[in-house]
């Protein structure tokens, strides 16, 4: 097995462990997400945390820049989403950020991100632990 393919199995493992986590926590709590979200938003001193995002995201794209039609590309996608989405909390004014919270802090929301993450943890974690045959 090349690098590349132990770092797809190993970041595939490691975040599809991770999604399905997240997917049934924001499924089951999606209420208390809501709140917690929602207090965040007047919170400015929290987007100081986006760097940590930002250097998880970078490791990923680092380690991991596999753009092939395969289920590795899901890894290399959500590095970028993690990039992308720091460099916004980072540089994009805070009434901005706000509205963003604002738009996406619905139920519905946590509802579609959850089935997503679920969906996409659970593909993860049976391709990288090669339980799919």
């Amino acid at each position: 097995m090349n690098d590349i393919a132990v770092a797809s199995v190993t970041l595939g493992r490691i975040i599809g462990i991770f999604l399905v986590i997240c997917g049934l926590s924001l499924l089951v709590k999606r209420k208390d997400v809501m709140a917690m979200v929602e207090n965040l938003r007047d919170n400015p001193a929290v987007l100081y945390l986006a760097p940590v995002t930002l250097i998880i995201g970078l490791v990923i794209v680092v380690i991991h820049p596999e753009w092939v039609m395969d289920w590795p590309v899901i890894i290399t996608i959500i590095g970028w989403s993690l990039v992308l989405s720091s460099v916004v909390y980072l540089f994009f004014p805070q009434n901005a950020i706000v509205r963003l919270i604002d738009l996406f802090n619905r139920p519905a929301s946590y509802v579609i991100d959850g089935v997503l993450f679920l969906v996409a943890g659970l593909y993860l974690v049976v391709m990288s632990f090669g339980l799919s045959g």
